[in-house]
């Protein structure tokens, strides 16, 4: 087991600072569980054939948040902005850590400023972003569930023993694919049992096809792809065991009332259309809050992002929250008073490197959701483990609606659109019809500004194609010399950084 200890380091960054909402409660404990790769794929958002009793009692003791995305569908680009409250195209982190880009040097972030405000910090399992958030305690070499949860209560005692608050950010593995080897082994990204759990694991016949991999549910489905989907339920009633247990452990402890639970995950499952793109199963995310003043048993159709947790913990702690360029403070959203945004955005670059780069922009309304695609003849790089018998044989895994949509997945248009009301998993575009026009030149008009408020420095075309060659070059140098990879990316990171600090007014005040 490691536990590291850092200084404490927060450049004051965005300016000026206000004065947020007043603490919910004057200095709650806070509990942050990130699940990964795991979707809306549970009873809160829609009914399952399997229990969810954790997740069920978090949803009646808070607030649900029904329209919660994250910023970005790959790991560590959406982790470094839950951490900072910036977008990828902001905070420097564009992809998976270790892979060719990390966060600009000294970027504040919520862990920084809760450990100003007195609080003891810890978090589980592995944070997936480069340079780390400082944590006063971090286990990061175990990774069996019941094992996170007893790291993150020695954190909590610890705190305790020294008077302190504490912020425990736990992070649970179990939706994650498994390694590839054992993917293929087993024909299939998740197991059905880790360590006896479930005691009862869902066969494939016990499950139904999910809304977003086909346009009729009752569709025949390829066998392997059911045993995929029955794994991955198990894996989410695995994370639902862990937040029973922590519940469990908090109410015996008499922590309950005192402390505040915000429940998510990084991004949606690493199905077609999800993790690494930007339609509804990558970038919509489960996302409840169980605080003081949150309304109990509540939904909320607020817009919302994984990136206005940043000031919402700080403004939980009671701090100065900070001003930045698009993420909030939810706290007015969970007493009933706050309104919603008008738009709400997510983007993707790259995930394994310079070979999985497809940049890509989503901007959503009310109704209406736009995907504008940079480079669409880049082709999209999604092919993960070839080898399982499901993904072989895609597309012709479920019906021709999904067989098509996932065509043009790969092959997409500039631009997409969709009707989320009558088309919630994005199966008919309607881009190119006239009767939509008006629809798709606002959407277009609303990311423009967004980009601008939020600094995105490719916004102009010369930096745009700068990253676009930066990522050929990179790709060709890798392919060419692959013993030389750890110092060609490190090249790359040099290259991605020096262009993103020169285009963006965030980065220029380092």
């Amino acid at each position: 087991m490691k536990y590291l200890f850092y200084p404490i380091m927060f450049i004051l960054l965005f300016s000026p600072f206000t004065r947020g909402q007043e603490s919910i409660s004057g200095r709650p404990n806070i509990l942050l569980i990130v699940a990964e790769d795991m979707g809306r794929d549970i009873n809160p958002y829609r009914e399952m054939v399997f229990s969810t009793p954790g997740l069920d009692t978090l949803a009646e003791r808070g607030v649900v948040f029904t329209r919660a995305y994250t910023a970005s569908p790959s790991c560590s680009s959406s982790r470094a902005s839950l951490f900072t409250g910036l977008m990828p195209h902001a905070n420097g982190q564009i992809g998976l850590v270790g892979r060719g880009s990390r966060m600009h040097t000294g970027l504040p972030t919520f862990v920084d400023k809760l450990r100003e405000l007195g609080y003891l910090t810890s978090a589980t399992y592995k944070l997936h972003v480069e340079p780390p958030p400082e944590f006063d305690y971090i286990s990061v070499d175990c990774c069996a569930s019941s094992q996170l949860i007893e790291e993150a209560f020695k954190a909590i005692d610890f705190a305790e023993k020294e008077g302190k608050p504490w912020f425990v950010m736990l992070n649970l593995w179990d939706t994650h694919s498994i390694g590839k080897n054992n993917a293929l082994e087993k024909s299939n990204y998740w197991s059905h049992q880790v360590q006896g759990l479930p005691t009862d694991p869902l066969k494939a016949r016990a499950v139904d096809l999910p809304p977003y991999l086909s346009g009729d549910i009752t569709a025949k489905a390829h066998a392997n792809l059911m045993e995929n989907i029955a794994g991955y339920y198990n894996a989410i009633r695995r994370v639902d065991h862990s937040i029973v247990g922590v519940l469990q452990e908090l109410d015996a402890r008499l922590l309950s009332e005192d402390t505040i639970i915000v429940f998510t995950s990084d991004h949606g499952p690493m199905l077609p259309r999800g993790k690494q793109m930007v339609y509804e199963l990558g970038v919509h995310v489960p996302f409840i809050i169980v605080a003081p003043d949150a309304i109990p048993a509540t939904r909320n159709d607020s817009l919302v992002s994984l990136i206005d947790l940043m000031p919402t913990l700080i403004n939980f702690a009671g701090g100065v929250v900070p001003t930045l360029p698009e993420a909030r403070s939810l706290v007015p959203l969970l007493r009933g008073t706050g309104t919603s945004r008008q738009y709400i955005a997510a983007q993707f670059f790259q995930h394994w490197g310079p070979g999985g780069f497809f940049p890509s922009y989503t901007i959503r309304d009310d109704r209406y959701k736009l995907i504008y695609n940079v480079r669409p003849k880049l082709r999209r790089p999604w092919r993960e483990f070839p080898g399982i018998p499901w993904v072989d044989a895609l597309p012709n895994i479920t019906d021709d609606v999904f067989s098509f949509a996932w065509e043009r997945a790969l092959n997409p248009p500039e631009f997409e659109l969709y009707d989320l009301d009558s088309d919630p998993w994005e199966f008919n575009d309607l881009a190119k019809k006239k009767q939509y026009a008006s629809q798709l030149e606002r959407l277009k008009e609303g990311l423009h500004d967004w980009r601008r408020r939020t600094h995105d420095p490719f916004l102009e075309p010369k930096v745009m194609d700068a990253l676009v060659q930066i990522h050929k070059q990179s790709k060709k140098k890798l392919r060419n010399s692959p013993l030389k990879e750890p110092s060609q990316l490190e090249i790359m990171v040099s290259e991605l950084s020096q262009l993103m600090s020169a285009g963006t007014p965030i980065a220029s005040h380092q």
